[in-house]
């Protein structure tokens, strides 16, 4: 059977034009072009080959050379899986790109993975139609990472795009979580979890925490005002407590526009929650209870027999403990302290200052 073939495909050879019996099959083979071949060459070494346009008159090598490049990538058994070629005798309407060209793109190989080859010999000769299809990109979205990519865009339709490309290039999928990773701002979850330390933990705990999550996901606070400003207008809480906080997240943001301490405006922005708390467990006392939530996310009462609540929705919560305390027991705690001792130096005056 291997003699058989190996005959056939000597006669058939001996029956091609020269053209296509001598072209070359290696790019090392072809002549001219040097800086351009030696580009493509590093292209497909360091296996991150883009797009191609070749354009020039008949017979200076474009075929040839799309051509030596499919058979450096690929084996011999593989080209015809591997590699489409429509060349200008073949039909180049937009039929074709959708069925076709999509089809043949979309469907995935037995060989590694390796992504595929489709060569449109003389591309001058597709329809309109049909070029802009293939201009057209596939993008794969989730309906949540598009409600949350029109949220962050502010109605900007230009930035919208901007996310949806940066997210698209960086990604393989368009979702809520990865559209947040592109923009840096912090999600949903991370700004009901803040919320729920500004009004229920205590002032160390909540500047520990909340730096904790700024170190962790890289986040801004310019960003988390923006976003605790949003919350504060939607919580449950007496307008009185509203009207002192929206105005004091202004104050801070102001603050932080002309240059002042991040530090400085986390203890700032603490600290209006604390008061606004107060003010919460004041009006509570007067009123013999509280209104305004009753039995949700209760604070740490003042009195032994009150207990306020925030209406807010279930946040959860990504301060992981074990990630800030340093892990040392007493069995160890001697080599820990000779090995580590400027870090653990260092938490004791985060402590401290804390």
């Amino acid at each position: 059977l291997n003699l058989c073939s190996e005959m056939v495909d000597k006669c058939r050879t001996e029956i091609l034009p020269w053209v296509e019996k001598y072209r070359p099959s290696k790019l090392e083979e072809l002549i001219s072009h040097k800086d351009i071949l030696e580009t493509i060459g590093r292209f497909i070494n360091e296996n991150r080959l883009p797009h191609l346009l070749f354009y020039g008159p008949p017979g200076t090598g474009k075929t040839s050379t799309i051509l030596a490049c499919a058979k450096q990538l690929y084996e011999k058994n593989q080209l015809k899986s591997m590699v489409l070629e429509l060349n200008a005798s073949d039909d180049r309407g937009i039929g074709v790109v959708r069925e076709q060209i999509l089809n043949f793109a979309s469907t995935k190989t037995i060989f590694g993975g390796r992504f595929k080859m489709i060569i449109l010999d003389e591309a001058d000769a597709m329809t309109r139609d049909a070029q802009n299809a293939l201009r057209r990109s596939k993008v794969k979205f989730t309906e949540e990472g598009l409600q949350h990519l029109v949220l962050l865009s502010g109605g900007d339709m230009r930035r919208a795009l901007n996310i949806l490309q940066s997210t698209a290039m960086a990604f393989d999928m368009v979702n809520m979580e990865n559209v947040y990773a592109c923009v840096g701002k912090p999600k949903p979850d991370d700004i009901r979890a803040i919320v729920e330390w500004l009004f229920n933990k205590d002032f160390s705990e909540t500047y520990k925490r909340i730096t904790f999550l700024k170190l962790k996901k890289g986040l801004a606070l310019q960003d988390i005002l923006e976003e605790v400003h949003l919350f504060v207008q939607k919580v449950e809480i007496p307008a009185l407590v509203r009207i002192y906080l929206i105005d004091r997240l202004a104050e801070i943001e102001e603050s932080l526009t002309r240059g002042a301490s991040d530090k400085l405006q986390l203890s700032a922005l603490i600290a209006a929650f604390h008061i606004a708390r107060d003010i919460i467990e004041k009006e509570a006392i007067v009123t013999g209870g509280c209104k305004h939530a009753p039995n949700k996310v209760a604070m740490d009462p003042i009195l032994p027999s009150l207990s306020v609540g925030i209406n807010m929705p279930t946040a959860t919560d990504p301060y992981n403990e074990e990630e800030v305390l340093f892990p040392v027991s007493s069995s160890d705690a001697s080599r820990f302290l000779t090995s580590h001792l400027h870090v653990f130096a260092l938490h004791l005056a985060c402590q401290t200052f804390l």
